[in-house]
């Protein structure tokens, strides 16, 4: 496959879908105390992929009472995005019939009840579906264990690794040509990346009218596919994650250096590119600058979480400036369930971009989304429409 090549500058639009492409799952969640994560040998707020889901912990999961939503992280980004437009759309001139159905969920479910389960339940919140359905493996099952304000995930591949290329390609022109926005998880980078790659360099072409983000999703994804998501990050726009899997992308990467805090990975992952010779750089070079005028042309933002900690927000531009700034994140009282939470703040984030809003408006967005998905079970869209203020 040839290399992706690095798309300079973007413009978002009002008008075309968010097609979210990701891992669509069952979320199974339950209540347990710190005893019932150690005696499965769990961490709080750590996330484990099974290749099987007949283990012990799904098998005692089972035995509690149990609220079966609907999950996935590029799934709950689409939902929650979805819910953010229509609630914007009523304070702006977009009118609620411009957003109808303007999230997209994409992804492989089986051909099982969980995978119908997912197909009926997810357009109840106005979000349009295009499921490839694998005939022979299960739709993926992840078991959310909340302890406090702490939950720990253990997930099953199930059929969403086997997302087809087939599919891909069915929906290019209704969905993919159609788009102003592409996001992917890094779930879906790391089991999916020959789709991952195809969509990056898509985005890349100067005839294209989208836009490319992506979220590190995970440590172990950034550990074990560092290669490949630093190609997708090479053609994204928008780059979201937390301080830890930032910080696993570039121990893998190898340009951490000791005493490195989240202001200078944020600064780092702004500037990250591959050079010729395949190595990683975070140096302003020729590959970064580029040849041609413009340095106020907005290149890549990083947008890093740390919990109840400041929010980094940085933007690099043409010729290699970067910009930093932290957003504090006001303690909230009423914290249900933090599943979702991080799904929930980049949803708002990308309803704001997509509503063209500058960017201290869609960190505000992605913080209320967030406040108001803890406060559910699961990653349950409200009832209620988003606050939000005049745009």
């Amino acid at each position: 496959m040839a290399e992706l090549q690095l798309r300079r500058g973007f413009e978002v639009k009002r008008s075309g879908h968010v097609a979210c492409f990701g891992c669509p799952m069952l979320d199974m969640v339950a209540r347990v105390d710190i005893a019932f994560l150690r005696k499965h040998g769990l961490e709080a707020d750590s996330n484990t992929m099974v290749i099987d889901k007949k283990t012990d912990v799904f098998e005692d999961v089972e035995k509690l009472p149990v609220t079966c939503v609907v999950g996935g992280a590029a799934q709950n980004t689409a939902r929650v995005c979805q819910w953010a437009l229509q609630s914007v759309a009523k304070t702006t001139d977009m009118g609620p019939e411009s957003v109808l159905q303007r999230c997209v969920s994409i992804g492989c479910v089986g051909d099982d009840s969980n995978g119908r389960f997912l197909a009926s339940e997810t357009p109840k919140d106005g979000v349009a579906v295009e499921y490839a359905i694998d005939k022979k493996l299960s739709t993926g099952v992840c078991v959310v264990m909340v302890t406090g304000n702490h939950r720990t995930l253990v997930s099953n591949y199930g059929a969403w690794m086997n997302y087809p290329g087939e599919h891909l390609e069915s929906i290019w022109g209704k969905v993919v040509l159609n788009s102003s926005m592409l996001y992917l998880s890094g779930y879906f980078v790391q089991s999916c990346n020959n789709a991952a790659r195809c969509l990056a360099n898509h985005v890349s072409t100067n005839d294209s009218q989208a836009v490319l983000s992506v979220n590190l999703s995970s440590v172990y994804v950034c550990q074990e596919s560092h290669a490949t998501v630093v190609d997708i990050i090479e053609c994204a726009a928008f780059v979201f994650g937390n301080y830890k899997e930032a910080l696993a992308l570039a121990k893998a990467c190898d340009f951490w250096d000791d005493g490195d805090g989240i202001d200078t990975l944020c600064r780092k992952l702004c500037l990250l590119h591959k050079q010729p010779n395949g190595l990683m750089s975070v140096t302003v070079d020729e590959a970064v600058t580029g040849n041609s005028p413009g340095a106020d042309t907005l290149m890549r933002t990083v947008v890093l979480t740390q919990g109840r900690e400041a929010v980094i927000h940085g933007q690099r531009w043409l010729g290699g400036r970067v910009e930093l700034e932290r957003f504090p994140v006001e303690p909230l009282d009423g914290v249900v369930d933090t599943n979702g939470a991080g799904d929930a703040f980049v949803a708002g984030y990308l309803c704001g971009v997509v509503c063209t809003q500058s960017y201290q408006q869609c960190v505000h967005l992605a913080m209320q989304c967030a406040r108001c998905i803890v406060k559910e079970t699961g990653c349950t869209v409200p009832k209620y429409d988003l606050p939000v203020c005049q745009l």
